[in-house]
């Protein structure tokens, strides 16, 4: 069956309003008999070759679905595909490979509401007069490969994630930004890969994208720039050598994801300094709905960069676990490996080696090296990576140090023996991380609610399961939430295994700004937290809660002592952070400081809202928890 999209008829110019970049402004090919393609396909499924100068859309049409193009040696213009191009959107699984890496050119190459699909093998570009990054994957496209091309700018980006994308992967694959220069390298847009949605559409934001096993290096500006997306994963990659110019060259810079993963990468800018980050977290204050929240930053090695290593400028729920950071900066101004502002909620610092940490508050941290006073030996580079035992060198007395030394101490500072593995962090974490885990996508073990069920990824609703609305806590969306209203209680059976709980909590938006709650957490029948009286016009509240070897969970939310009246209290976004089964904990094997946590507050009702009946059963009351 052939499908059409309903395609916008153009494109926001990008998440930041402060950029104001006119290079942004795109053009799109006129509608002509020669670019739409509507005969059915003659070759489903085979393969057809074309040459340059061919039709690569119409041969794409022939083979689809899942069929293979194979782009014969030569230069090709530009590759423009949409539901004007090609037969059918869904190409089902298509290859477009080039006969050779280095021997296709392509002049850009753009898939705009293109569903299954993958690029490999060729060299792409654009002109240094052109109006789009030289990789473009836009509304609505879904389920894109980009794997084995080299991409060499000429201006803007070399790869560009727009919003209401899905399923991106990019990997394997080199992007050189050397070839961008003047002011196009310095104006904010000349990055490796950049991933954008729309700021005030939080439902718009590209989700699901990969970014493993690339070389990037030579961006104009950030190398990888996020302004707006969920569920990314930036693993096992090379990011080097920004351009030295007036711009601001962060490896990776985010001003707006959930669930960002940065794993195993490893990142070298030598100097002159500059005010750089090989990874900075934060919001565009000027965007308020944008955010950056369940940001894991783990195994990563930072041999050099010209600021700082990592900066953490405004976060929800971060987790440094396990990176390795020298001295940044050149010698005479070395900058901090770790640097936290005020305003983190939830963060942790697990198991790293640092040379020095700027913290402008304290956050909970276990088992760190810090280097800062001690030897230098400690943080010695000889041949950057964890490919060989014998690639980052600790010192031979070091505490820091898990690998057996002749000579040196037998243990390491958590009391672990020593082994020939390479040093990854303060000891030898043997397990792994296992995935989130969203309380709205789990069974519940129990519940009470003040009106109808507690709801699943809804708003509380009315008498039925899932006829709750979409949470909204302030114009913001949540596809995930546990939607309840006082007085209630969730309970989640655990394993022992998860150490953190993570969410946005508050009054949904439906009540007009009416209401009033508390939320309580309560692990193995304690009470664990307690949030201060919220009203449906308070700010949704970020909250982290310490979980470690819960085997209960209970989320509890109260009427405040004035009645249940319009209190449809969301648990937006409750995610679980566990370790994989099996793995070795982190409770009980450190010997890091103990962090106290802070008191409880007292819940103290001083409503301004007028409680307004609500049409609907008095709800039964139910004993505290």
């Amino acid at each position: 069956m052939t499908r059409y999209r309903s395609l916008p008829s153009y494109l926001s110019r990008g998440v930041l309003a402060s950029l104001s970049v006119t290079a942004l402004a795109f053009t799109y090919p006129a509608v002509s008999s020669a670019t739409v393609r509507v005969a059915a396909p003659t070759n489903p499924g085979g393969t057809v070759h074309v040459a340059p100068g061919g039709d690569v859309a119409a041969a794409i049409s022939t083979v689809t679905p899942g069929g293979t193009v194979i782009l014969d040696a030569g230069r090709y213009d530009a590759v423009w595909l949409d539901n004007r191009a090609v037969a059918n959107v869904d190409l089902g699984g298509v290859t477009i490979r080039g006969a050779s890496r280095d021997g296709v050119v392509v002049n850009g190459f753009t898939f705009k509401g293109i569903d299954n699909a993958t690029l490999a093998d060729m060299t792409l570009t654009n002109d240094a007069t052109s109006t789009q990054s030289v990789v473009r994957i836009s509304d609505g496209s879904e389920n894109v490969t980009v794997d084995s091309v080299t991409v060499k700018p000429k201006t803007l980006s070399g790869v560009d994630v727009w919003k209401q994308t899905s399923g991106i992967t990019v990997k394997n694959s080199t992007i050189d930004g050397t070839g961008v220069t003047g002011v196009a390298a310095t104006n904010g847009t000349a990055r490796a890969i950049r991933i954008n949605g729309a700021p005030y559409d939080l439902a718009s934001w590209p989700s699901d994208i990969t970014i493993a096993d690339n070389d990037l290096f030579g961006a104009g500006s950030d190398i990888i720039n996020i302004a707006g997306a969920t569920h990314v994963s930036i693993t096992g990659n090379d990011i080097h050598d920004p351009q030295v110019n007036d711009d601001h060259n962060d490896g990776i810079q985010s001003f707006g994801s959930d669930d960002l993963s940065i794993v195993g990468n490893t990142f070298s800018a030598p100097g002159p300094n500059g005010p750089d980050q090989a990874v900075m977290l934060g919001p565009n204050l000027a965007v308020a709905t944008l955010r950056v929240s369940n940001t894991y930053l783990a195994d990563n090695l930072v041999s050099t960069w010209r600021g700082s290593g990592f900066n953490l400028g405004g976060t929800t729920g971060t987790q440094v676990v396990n990176n390795t950071i020298p001295a940044t900066g050149t010698a005479a101004s070395r900058g901090s490996s770790l640097v936290i502002g005020s305003s983190n909620p939830g963060a942790h610092v697990w198991n790293n080696i640092f040379y020095k940490v700027n913290a402008a508050v304290p956050v909970p941290e276990d088992h760190n090296c810090v280097n800062q006073g001690g030897s230098a030996d400690d943080l010695k580079v000889s041949d950057f990576g964890y490919a060989n035992a014998t690639d980052y060198q600790l010192a031979p007395d070091s505490l820091c140090r898990d690998n057996a030394a002749p000579g040196g101490p037998s243990s390491d500072l958590g009391g672990n023996a020593r082994d020939s593995r390479p040093d990854r962090g303060a000891w030898e974490y043997s397990g792994s991380v296992g995935a989130s885990v969203y309380l709205g996508d789990l069974p519940f073990a129990a519940s009470t609610n003040g009106y109808g069920p507690a709801e699943h990824n809804k708003a509380n609703g009315g008498p039925v399961a899932n006829d709750g609305n979409r949470a909204r806590l302030r114009s913001v969306i949540f596809e995930k939430n546990v939607g309840v209203q006082a007085m209630s209680t969730v309970d989640f059976d655990l394993d022992g295994t998860c150490t953190t709980l993570e969410s946005s909590i508050g009054i949904d938006d439906e009540t007009g700004g009416k209401g009033t709650a508390v939320f309580e957490v309560w692990l193995d029948g304690v009470r664990a937290y307690q949030s201060p009286v919220l009203k449906g016009t308070s700010p949704a509240l970020p909250m982290s809660v310490d979980i470690t070897g819960a085997k209960s969970l209970r989320l509890a939310v109260t009427d405040a002592g004035d009645g249940g009246a319009n209190d449809h209290g969301d648990w937006a976004g409750a995610k679980l952070i566990c370790f994989a089964p099996g793995s070795r904990q982190l409770s009980g094997i450190s010997g890091g400081p103990v962090v106290t946590p802070l008191p409880l507050p007292t819940p103290t009702p001083t409503p301004t809202d007028t409680p307004t009946p609500t049409p609907t059963p008095t709800p039964t009351p139910t004993p505290t928890p």
